[in-house]
């Protein structure tokens, strides 16, 4: 999906998200923390997961399909992109 970005370097890296046009985050992660939250640049949603083999994903599947569903009905055209660290 050329709307999505991946990578856990780039979530620290405001110019990339910026130049890429990044507009909503996906943070998949326990340990990393949404670092521009209070920047108003970019909209976050949490998945509180543990890189764990044991982790349950299942909760977090639906929410997250939800608002990558969103996201992509609201930039038809390529406007919009997620990030999903």
């Amino acid at each position: 999906m050329q709307s999505m970005f991946y990578s856990m370097m780039a979530a620290r890296d405001r110019d990339l998200l910026v130049q890429q046009r990044i507009e909503h985050i996906i943070n998949a992660t326990s340990d990393l923390e949404n670092t521009f939250a209070l920047d108003g640049r970019f909209s976050y949603h949490t998945c509180p997961l543990d890189d764990d083999p044991e982790e349950d994903l299942i909760p977090h599947l639906d929410p997250a399909h939800v608002i990558i569903g969103k996201v992509q009905a609201t930039f038809v055209g390529g406007g919009g992109r997620i990030y999903s660290a």
